[in-house]
């Protein structure tokens, strides 16, 4: 358990602590506490949202590209797939065409020149028929294995039969070979009809009906004129035909180069198609794999090039954006200034009001608004200040002026107990104990009635005074009173304003009992409900209504008036005295907060 305490307690000092400092720097002024809430509230969330959209835009945009490109990239691999099958069908044909098949088995049946021609016109018309909606420039060779050698185009150099078997590694003996693609064949076409360095050829051996061979078959294919007339709409993509070692094959831009990191990257691919982004270089490649030539064809994008809308739309936003902060910031500084020079002024002039004691006002400007609304308010409240500090100034000489009273009044008390305590040592030395009583009891009341600084004593207290009290009056008028007590010992230390239980049993003396002749009767209860203390006086006098009017000569004390005036001021709202009438008697009731208060016992 001890750990997640530590733990909460380490939190709470990180948490106090970062307040503290998150403090400090917060600034002070106006102007930049709207500086500082601009940068947190506005230039902060725009920003970090300006940045969000534009890469959410981004990554749309690259994503769009990347899915049409690759779409244009299959499609074109579609096309050379087609051309590449319609090769091989080409081959075939030639293969299976019996014309063709007869003057390679015995040439020597038609003359050379027939059989030339014979030869010759059936390449054409294949060419012609299989190749015409696909446009590419196909070569058809043809030889058999007697030195004779038939073509459907117009070589660079006059053919040679010996030549032909050497570059490709063939015999004149019938023998057969698988079908291959050569991927790198020179261009031994005449100028006229192409100059590209390469062509693409499928060899094979051609075979009759019995399967067996009667000579050779070279396809050529042109395939920079199929590249480029395929890939002429690429706008500012660059397509190109790479093999897997990273030497270019054919490409649309004539200085294109891949770079290390880019064929690296294609080295290292296992899909068959795909894409992936070259940080590197900054690049796209998009790159689709021809199993049967070992070649790959990609479609290269540069992402500064792609996103070059992009980033020039981000420039006019965030010079837009620059603009607007610059200006707001300028506004809200020219609306502070308006608001904070004026309240430095009239905080300067407030400090020279104070240092010459008030007497000098705010003197009005000529601005509207809350600063004018201020100075006069200023002004409102130094007169009302300069009032109240006449007023204190008099009470103050009042309470001065009552005080000495008070100190010279001291004198006469002093006087009395002095007095007092002569008349109680002549009663003892003359041995009456009854003048001796009265004094010990006359001095406790003044003792108590004097002490103006506790208003508050104890229930044990109040009553033993209250004994006090009507000691003397049984001795002054010869007065006999049964008074019994009804309370609980818990509430002897329940606080009683002082000498609030006299006037009720004066009031019970002089009112209740005057001139009758039956036995007097006070019963005195005390009780708590609710969290207040209820002290009822009941006494078995005349009543109320039956009750004489005091004469001059009888003294009623403190009064009834005196005492709810005191509870008032005590106890505001939360105390009450009620005079309760009864068929014989009256019953006083004083109710007032609950208070208890223990005293202090002495260490022994």
């Amino acid at each position: 358990m001890d750990k997640p305490i530590e733990s909460l307690q380490l939190n709470l000092c990180t948490y106090y602590l970062g307040g503290i400092f998150l403090a400090r720097l917060w600034p002070a002024s106006l102007k930049n506490k709207l500086f500082v809430a601009f940068i947190l509230c506005i230039f902060i969330p725009l920003s970090v949202g300006f940045f969000y959209i534009f890469s959410e835009i981004e990554a749309t945009l690259q994503d769009k590209i990347i899915e049409k490109s690759t779409l244009n990239l299959k499609m074109t691999r579609k096309s050379f797939d087609d051309v590449l099958s319609i090769l091989t069908k080409a081959f075939y044909i030639v293969e299976k065409d019996p014309t063709i098949a007869a003057q390679l088995q015995d040439p020597s049946q038609y003359s050379d020149f027939k059989r030339t021609r014979v030869i010759e016109d059936k390449l054409v018309s294949l060419d012609d028929s299989l190749f015409l909606y696909h446009s590419p420039q196909v070569y058809f060779t043809v030889a058999d294995f007697k030195g004779n050698m038939y073509v459907s185009y117009m070589p660079k150099l006059a053919l040679n039969y010996d030549n032909f078997l050497r570059d490709y590694r063939l015999t004149n003996k019938p023998s057969f070979i698988p079908h291959q693609w050569i991927t790198a064949d020179n261009n031994y076409v005449s100028m006229d009809r192409t100059n590209s360095p390469n062509l693409l050829t499928l060899l094979g051996v051609l075979l009759d009906n019995n399967n067996r061979p009667i000579g050779y078959a070279r396809l050529s294919l042109d395939y920079h004129y199929w590249f480029h007339s395929t890939i002429q709409n690429a706008d500012s993509q660059i397509y190109s035909i790479i093999e897997r070692t990273g030497k270019t094959v054919v490409s649309s831009s004539s200085d294109f180069k891949l770079s290390p990191s880019v064929i690296e990257s294609l080295q290292g691919v296992v899909d068959p198609e795909g894409f992936f982004i070259d940080r590197a270089s900054s690049t796209i490649v998009l790159y689709n794999y021809i199993p049967s030539l070992d070649w790959y064809l990609i479609n290269y994008m540069s992402l500064d090039l792609l996103l070059n809308e992009i980033y020039k739309m981000k420039q006019r936003y965030f010079v837009i954006f620059c603009v607007f902060t610059v200006l707001f910031t300028l506004i809200t500084f020219l609306i502070a200034s308006s608001i904070t020079r004026p309240l430095h002024q009239l905080n300067k002039k407030m400090v020279k009001v104070v240092n010459h004691r008030l007497e000098i006002p705010l003197t009005e400007t000529q601005r509207r608004g809350e600063i004018q609304e201020l100075t006069r308010t200023f002004n409102q409240m130094i007169r009302d200040m300069k009032g109240m500090l006449q007023q204190i100034k008099m009470e103050q000489l009042q309470k001065e002026a009552v005080r000495f009273q008070m100190l010279l009044s001291q004198m006469n008390p002093h006087f009395l107990f002095n007095t007092l305590n002569t008349i109680k040592f002549i009663a003892l030395r003359k041995k009456d104990e009854e003048i001796s009583d009265i004094c010990i009891s006359l001095g406790k009341l003044l003792e108590t009635s004097l002490n103006s600084e506790i208003e508050l004593i104890h229930l044990k207290k109040e009553i033993e005074l209250l004994q006090d009290y009507v000691h003397i009056q049984q001795f002054r008028y010869k007065f006999v009173c049964d008074i019994r007590y009804e309370y609980s010992a818990e509430y002897d230390y329940a606080l009683v304003p002082k000498l609030s239980l006299q006037p009720l049993i004066e009031n019970a003396i002089y009112h209740g009992f005057y001139n009758m002749k039956e036995a007097a009767q006070i019963i005195i209860r005390v009780h708590a409900d609710a969290m207040k203390l209820t002290i009822e006086v009941e006494d078995n006098g005349r009543g109320l209504h039956a009750a004489p009017a005091p004469t001059n000569n009888l003294k009623k004390g403190i009064g009834l008036s005196n005492l709810r005036e005191r509870l008032q001021i005590l106890f505001k709202q939360e105390a009450e005295l009620l005079l309760i009438p009864m068929d014989k008697g009256t019953r006083i009731m004083m109710k007032f907060p609950l208070l208890v208060s223990n005293p202090f016992e002495k260490e022994v």
